[in-house]
């Protein structure tokens, strides 16, 4: 994911922005072990291949505890991460 953090960098984004899309990396990065946990047999999966199954599609897995205005921008967080992977 640094990479990807690096990316965000260099396109000069406000550090809330920066911020807040470091917070969504923090969840999806939670919800890829937790589906890890739940599925041993994924953890033979390359971590670019968790990372592209999380973000598929631009969206993440609704995440419990979340509200929808979260669940929004931790949305646009893996449109852009995707983006980032599949370019």
């Amino acid at each position: 994911m640094r990479p990807f953090v690096l990316y965000l960098v260099q396109r000069n984004l406000a550090p809330k922005t920066i911020r807040r899309h470091l917070d969504n990396l923090w969840v999806i990065g939670g919800e890829i072990i937790r589906e890890l946990h739940d599925t041993p047999s994924r953890r033979k999966k390359s971590a670019q291949i968790l990372l592209l199954d999380a973000t598929a599609d631009g969206d993440v897995r609704w995440v419990s505890g979340l509200t929808e205005a979260q669940q929004r921008t931790l949305d646009a967080t893996a449109r852009k991460l995707f983006g980032f992977l599949v370019f």
